[in-house]
This record gives structure tokens, sequence and C-alpha cells, in this order.
């Protein structure tokens, strides 16, 4: 069941997507790599490269309404801080037409996030949708287990005009002040490319 409640940790500390709220006037530092890519609207920061790989599953493309292959290509990030922390995540990118970014309404995105959920067995799911005139997003945050370790998980999907990014973070482990930072930076850094002019002839 989805609400709207914030999300607490084990230790009853607010989790990570709040903390980027209350860390909106922090400038992110200086970017080791920028995702950009051409045909994807939005681009991330990252500390280090993300690898790209080929993901192949019936529902490797759920998230985007128009995709009907099962194979999509992703870029993954993964880091590890003492004592025992990991930050995973996981992004990808695909075509849509300009008509499809209004489909893409609260309703949809919520079962997005539901979805989301449902995969990795969130407890105090909270859901939230934003409206940002050039993007709409759906995200859904939580906490989890990934073995035996406690998880901290924020998934969000991104609808542009030409394209949908998803972006799935998970900080698994103990709370850690250096990776606490980082998993907030990389969720916070998502934006929209700017519209690049043509030239005038």
């Amino acid at each position: 069941m989805l609400s709207v409640n914030p999300v607490y940790a084990a230790d009853e500390e607010p989790a990570a997507e709040n903390e980027v709220e209350a860390e909106e006037e922090q400038e992110l530092e200086d970017p080791f790599y920028t995702f950009v890519d051409e045909k994807c609207d939005f681009k991330v920061w990252f500390p280090e490269e993300p690898y790209p790989k080929r993901l192949c599953s019936r529902e490797g493309s759920k998230f985007n309404l128009q995709a009907t292959k099962e194979c999509m290509r992703v870029h993954s990030y993964s880091t590890y801080f003492e004592p025992n922390t990991t930050i995973d995540v996981t992004i990808s990118c695909a075509p849509a037409a300009p008509e499809m970014l209004a489909q893409y309404d609260e309703r949809t995105m919520k079962h997005f996030a539901g979805a989301m959920a449902d995969q990795h067995y969130l407890r105090d799911a909270s859901f939230r949708y934003q409206d940002k005139g050039t993007a709409r997003v759906g995200s859904i945050s939580g906490t989890g287990m990934t073995g035996e370790q406690r998880t901290i998980y924020v998934g969000e999907v991104w609808a542009g005009p030409t394209s949908t990014l998803t972006i799935e973070a998970q900080l698994i482990g103990p709370r850690a002040r250096e990776a606490d930072k980082v998993f907030n930076q990389i969720l916070k850094s998502v934006t929209v490319k700017p519209v690049e002019e043509e030239p005038a002839f």
C-alpha cells in the first residue's frame, strides 16, 4: 500500500530522499562524470562513469508506455563505503513520442511506482508526483532488505518531451555520512537538459 508519509530507516532517522530536500541549497561537488545521452531529455551526475549493460527481460521496458522490445540498454553505478555500505544505482533512458508526455499523469506514475514497490518488497512506501512543465516525475521511496542488510530504496520515472528516464537507487547497509551524501547528490542531480537552439540562417 502506498502512502504520502515520509520514510524512516530502522534507526528512525529520515530516509535519504527526505535529506535531499533539506539540502536543496547545498551545491554539488564538481562532477567527475555527467551521464548525458543525445537521445535523452535528461542528465544525471555521478562520481564516476557508470558502466553500460544490456538488460533483457519481459519487464525490462515496463516504465515506457511505447516500449515493445524485451531488451534495453541500462547504465549502472556501484560504490562501497566503510564500514559496510553500498550504493547501487541503475538508470535507463528510452525514446518516446512527444504526445506520450500527456499520458504520464499521476495515476500512471502511481501505477509504475506500485510496481517498483512490489518488486523490492518495500515497507512504508511513499509516493510523490510532480509536474515540472517540461517533465513529469513519479517517485517511490521506502525501506526493505537486501539479503540481511537494511536498504533504503528510491525509484523515479521522469517523462520528458521525447524520452523517459528511469532511475533506481539503493543505499544498502548501515548509514554512513559520505554514502548518504553521494546517494543524495545523485538523486538531486537529475535535471532536464536545456533545449539547444537551432542556428539561424
